[in-house]
């Protein structure tokens, strides 16, 4: 039937899997196929289309990220306190098991900035409010 699909993988062990989806009928044979990386009891999403009408009937596999990136602020640590002449330097880690991580933002006090060393000479005395987006 017409419509679109939903499939969950649960992973079982640490490894490769493959998800192949297949339409073969009078006219014609389509295969779809994705691959990756699953760890055991993550669970990975994918959503097929299928249109008997359509030129190509069985849309491409789909993954559906359902995973938020992992972020780690290692420096500055919660807390900490800077001098109004001290540089901050701000080190972190950005990780995604599935997806990757194409940027991240970093944003201090609702601001974006462009650096991860920052002049405090530039803020007003008080406390900062650092948050860093994985995307």
């Amino acid at each position: 039937m017409d419509g679109e699909y939903k499939v969950e993988l649960q992973g079982t062990g640490q490894g490769e899997y493959k998800l192949s989806a297949s339409l073969i009928d009078e006219a014609k044979q389509v295969d779809q196929e994705f691959s990756g990386q699953i760890a055991p009891n993550q669970q990975r999403d994918f959503n097929i289309t299928y249109s008997a009408t359509s030129e190509n009937p069985l849309s491409t596999l789909a993954s559906v990220d359902t995973v938020p990136p992992v972020v780690v602020i290692n420096r500055p640590t919660e807390n900490d306190k800077y001098l109004h002449s001290d540089d901050l330097f701000i080190d972190y880690t950005a990780t995604d098991d599935f997806s990757g991580i194409a940027t991240t933002s970093l944003m201090i006090d609702g601001q974006i900035i462009a650096t991860t060393t920052i002049n405090l000479f530039g803020y007003a005395l008080g406390t900062r409010n650092l948050i860093i987006y994985g995307h």
